[in-house]
């Protein structure tokens, strides 16, 4: 199954959407990758009460990610570059 979600800089936060659903997270970065904590999880302008790890490595010419949404479930998978 594919998602395909629209990643945009909103201030100093990652805005990550997927249809109607906004989530606004701060990145952390070090050698290891990126770490994203949530900041707010809203789907069009009612909040969302979720609670979600989400961490990215890089390879060669691709991301790979691995998302935890808490009482829900995890996946993982490939970010490819669109051009």
């Amino acid at each position: 199954m594919e998602l395909r979600t629209v990643q945009r800089q909103e201030g100093d936060l990652l805005l990550e959407a997927a249809g109607p659903v906004r989530i606004t997270f701060r990145v952390f970065a070090d050698g290891k990758g990126m770490r994203f904590r949530l900041q707010r999880a809203r789907f069009w302008i009612f909040p969302l009460p979720l609670r979600i790890e989400a961490h990215e490595w890089g390879s060669d010419s691709s991301w790979e990610f691995q998302v935890t949404v808490a009482g829900v479930g995890s996946y993982c998978g490939t970010m490819v570059p669109t051009v």
